[in-house]
Formats: C-alpha cells, structure tokens, sequence
C-alpha cells in the first residue's frame, strides 16, 4: 500500500448516473467503493469524507462530443449534471457550491470530462486495464463490492477516474502508467 506521500488522505471519485459508482481513496490506495442507486433526490448516498480529515473529491462530468456515433440525449445529460452536482456537494459536505470544506479548510471539487480519463477506449478494453492497476488487496475491495453485475461499470469508471486523478495511470490506463507504484 503506497504511503501517504504525494497523496490526499482522502479521495472520492464519482462516476453519476442512475446508479452513481463510487471509489474511495485513502493515502492513494482504494479502501472502498460501490455504487449508489437513485431512487429520489432526498435520499444521498452514506460515503462522505472524513470531517476534520484533508480530502479531495473528483466527479465526472457529461459532455457533449461533437460528431459522436452514439449521441446521448440532451435531457439525460442534464441528468447526469445534476446528480454530478448533487453527490459532490453532499460527500464534500460542501458549503459552497464548487467548494469541499475539510478540517476549516475549503478545497475546490475537481471535475474531468470523459475523455481526460478513459480516453476513447472501449469499455471491455478499458476495465481490463485498470484491473491490471490495481493492487492485489485493491482487487479483493473490488471484488468484494456488494454491486449488481449490471451496474459494476459505473463503479469501475469511479475507480478508473480515481486512479487517472491520483497519477496512477495515464488517461486511457496506456503506457508507462499501468502498474505504477504510488
């Protein structure tokens, strides 16, 4: 397990949707993740950060890539924003929209765009790679995720993202960083 040198103490990658896959991090190691199925806007998620504890959140946001085979409606991408939103502020326990407040400090929520992250690799390519990333203790949190086989994706693209955020792979999980030790 990498120390925690260079690292956040805290890191939750989110990957929205109808059912929000989620990764967290701690001193760069995955320690957690799932996925968190909407049911209503009341109801949020349990993972947050640890309050006092330094942490960094990073979510993906839906873009719109012209020239695109498959284009995704307009009205599920503004969806997908919203619970963007929704799940960044409520695991930073923001105060401010855009802010994490930890420890009385406030830290900006960082958001990537698809692309930044998985580059335009397929899914079965992709999720095979970052398999590889992982750390055989990682593997067994991943494996023990308690997460239906059909919304696995989402949580592997919350462990992708946090992986490419922390610089433990290169977008894409190609090249050099596959493997990297933290």
């Amino acid at each position: 397990m990498p120390g925690g040198e260079g690292f956040p103490q805290q890191l939750i990658a989110i990957d929205p949707g109808s059912c929000s896959g989620w990764a967290m991090f701690c001193a760069g190691a995955l320690s957690s993740c799932g996925v968190y199925k909407w049911r209503n806007d009341e109801e949020l998620p349990t993972v947050a950060l640890t309050p006092g504890a330094p942490g960094v959140v990073v979510v993906e946001l839906p873009k719109v890539y012209p020239g695109e085979k498959r284009q995704v409606p307009a009205n599920d991408l503004i969806q997908l924003a919203y619970r963007a939103g929704m799940l960044s502020q409520f695991v930073g326990g923001g105060a401010k929209p855009g802010l994490v407040t930890s420890g009385g400090k406030s830290q900006k929520i960082n958001v990537v765009f698809p692309y930044e992250w998985k580059r335009q690799v397929p899914d079965s390519i992709l999720y095979a790679r970052i398999d590889r990333v992982l750390r055989p203790e990682e593997r067994a949190v991943a494996e023990a995720a308690e997460c239906a086989k059909s919304y696995r994706h989402n949580m592997l693209d919350a462990i992708g993202i946090g992986l490419v955020f922390l610089g433990r792979s290169l977008p894409g999980f190609v090249g050099s960083g596959i493997g990297k030790e933290g």
